[in-house]
């Protein structure tokens, strides 16, 4: 590999032979990672780097996401609303916990009946919804 390659070339190689990529292997503790960026954050473990913080608590946080995530605690925002029963949820991975434990069989007898009635407009979006949902639990 040459010195003066640009990231995108180094990300590409290092999905190609990850194990391999000595660019995108930590130095500090020897994890090796698929792609620079992922080496990137993974950094701010070790650096203790937290560059975003709360306005409300101060809390601080090394990923945007992580702080959009908790900033939900304070504006009550629920985004992700359970198709069957309503309930709603501030992170999507609870919701797909919620379908996974209390909904599994609905959804699955749901897919069946839009499968058999093709001619039903509200039992294929129907169906469309929870195919979606259900291929994101998997």
């Amino acid at each position: 590999m040459q010195v003066n390659q640009t990231v995108r070339d180094v990300d590409l190689w290092c999905v190609t032979v990850p194990l391999l990529c000595a660019v995108c292997r930590c130095t500090v503790c020897d994890r090796a990672f698929s792609r620079s960026g992922i080496l990137q954050n993974h950094m701010k473990v070790h650096t203790g780097e937290k560059a975003f913080e709360c306005t409300v608590c101060n809390k601080r946080f090394s990923r945007s996401a992580l702080l959009t995530w908790h900033s939900r605690i304070h504006t009550g925002v629920k985004p992700y609303q359970c198709s069957l029963c309503g309930k709603v949820f501030r992170l999507s991975g609870v919701l797909r916990t919620h379908m996974r434990r209390l909904h599994s069989t609905e959804m699955a007898s749901l897919q069946l009946n839009a499968a058999e009635d093709q001619d039903s407009t509200d039992g294929v979006a129907r169906f469309i919804t929870l195919s979606l949902e259900v291929g994101r639990l998997a």
